[in-house]
């Protein structure tokens, strides 16, 4: 079960952690299903006859045609609230009822799952993207109407959990706490995965997040006995909360490297030129014209060149780059301060989903070294890693930090935030700042560039990170999780 692989939804930790725990289960010899939300429109959708097992290959081909559209298509979306607005009061004045019918509906539906084969062949004939490529791993997906959507909107107003009938598994890994009740199979054969605790101690989320976070992790305990934590910090903090007694059996697998990082670590020399950042340069020439224009409309007499005679992006200059969300829990703001710094000395590159005009205060032109890439494909990340001269993350909550292990996969020296968790994953090999001091990222990338030992502490976090956090050391954790 994962919200992360089996909707167009994509939370990068979360997907790449599960990712990399079914390439594992595929080598011990197991056939993996994924459970799906199909669309909403659609033969899935339609079709009111259908059977447990589907076997005619048409039927299979066009079922999974209608899967690979909806990954392709819009991005995953859920509502806290019933539409209807009489489901709503009901479920608001008499939440024991709004209960009942929805144990009428679930029922239903479980009796509508599809479950399907994906045969190797098959594939050929789709030309996935990287929303959807991810489904090639799987052995079969079993589907259910609005079974995630569903259960965020229960377990945010603490309904009924979604109902899944589980029959005929051998084991369940629910992928993060997940508002679902399982049918068909031993709570003993059931494993969940806690990546962090952050909505407990992180005051910027918001209260709808951690209301619906803390339903998400009663009803999962509730559901499986045995725990599988990200890090040896996670099943801390989480026995800290919970007790020793909250599961019967625990392990700590740490979020492997994936294969296909694993495979482009092994080609090209560390620090070679990036084909990527060849091309930021038209990028910065883009937004500094864009921005020009913007204050001439306000102010027509404006001398922009005058009143700001910032050099222009230099792509020859060295580069830090990191990866991080739009959350303010990953500290965008303190790497945006930290590269005023070294204008004119070197460059910084942030990949990931984040509205960069808003963290250049809409004025790009005053950020001739900062560049902001949006979504990059694997391809270009790996571009971005290899060449850079250190990979910063700047974040003040992790329950891991997968962009860490990747990087320092690739041999990029690591500068990082001074947490526990951190520490662990590095083995020390890192630079560390402290984010609750202004300034300390400065004197820790100064610190770094002036250490002639830097790249060689790359590349024995390099070797650490292989040994560590490779699929064959965490499939023999696995194993014996699954025995």
């Amino acid at each position: 079960m994962s919200d992360s692989l089996g909707t167009p939804i994509h939370a990068r930790g979360i997907f790449n952690f599960t990712y990399g725990v079914v390439q594992i289960l595929k080598k011990l010899g197991h056939r993996v299903t994924l459970l799906v939300e199909p669309p909403q429109t659609g033969l899935l959708a339609s079709d009111r006859k259908v059977q447990r097992q589907i076997n005619d290959l048409g039927t299979r081909r066009a079922y999974f045609a209608d899967v690979m559209r909806h990954f392709e298509g819009d991005r995953f979306r859920f509502d806290w609230h019933y539409p209807d607005p009489s489901e709503q009061r009901l479920a608001d004045e008499h939440p024991h009822l709004m209960d009942f019918r929805l144990a009428m509906l679930d029922t239903e539906n479980a009796r509508n799952q599809f479950l399907f084969s994906i045969e190797p062949d098959e594939l050929s004939e789709y030309a996935p993207s990287s929303y959807s490529d991810h489904l090639r791993i799987f052995d079969g997906i079993l589907t259910q109407r609005g079974v995630y959507s569903e259960s965020f909107r229960r377990g945010y107003q603490n309904l009924r959990p979604v109902a899944i009938d589980a029959t005929g598994f051998d084991h369940v890994i629910i992928d993060t706490p997940h508002y679902i009740q399982v049918s068909g199979v031993s709570s003993r054969d059931i494993s969940y995965v806690i990546h962090d605790l952050i909505p407990f101690y992180e005051v910027s989320m918001g209260f709808d997040w951690r209301k619906l976070f803390v339903h998400k992790m009663e009803c999962t305990m509730a559901v499986g006995r045995n725990a599988i934590y990200n890090s040896e910090t996670t099943g801390k903090y989480f026995k800290r909360i919970y007790g020793n007694d909250a599961v019967d059996r625990e392990i700590t697998i740490y979020p492997p490297i994936r294969e296909e990082v694993k495979q482009a670590a092994l080609v090209g020399d560390r620090n070679a030129p990036s084909n990527y950042v060849r091309a930021i340069r038209r990028n910065k020439a883009k937004e500094r014209k864009q921005w020009v224009i913007d204050i001439l409309k306000k102010n027509p007499f404006s001398q922009t060149k005058k009143i700001f005679p910032l050099p222009s992006w230099n792509g020859n200059l060295p580069f830090f780059c990191s990866i991080l969300s739009d959350e303010p829990r990953k500290n965008v703001a303190a790497l945006v301060e930290a590269s005023r710094s070294y204008v004119g000395k070197a460059n910084f590159i942030v990949m990931g989903q984040i509205d960069g005009n808003r963290y250049m205060e809409r004025r790009p032109g005053n950020f001739p070294n900062l560049h902001f890439t949006g979504y990059v494909s694997d391809v270009q990340k790996f571009d971005l890693l290899r060449s850079c001269e250190g990979f910063i993350f700047p974040s003040l909550n992790e329950g891991f930090g997968i962009p860490i292990v990747e990087a320092a996969a690739f041999g990029a020296p690591i500068i990082c935030t001074d947490l526990e968790v951190f520490r662990e994953i590095t083995y020390d090999q890192a630079y560390y700042f402290d984010a609750n001091k202004k300034g300390d990222l400065v004197r820790v990338i100064e610190q770094f560039r002036a250490d002639p030992n830097s790249k060689q502490k790359g590349l024995s976090l390099k070797r650490l990170v292989n040994g560590a956090f490779n699929q064959d050391v965490m499939a023999e954790r696995l194993a014996t999780l699954l025995a």
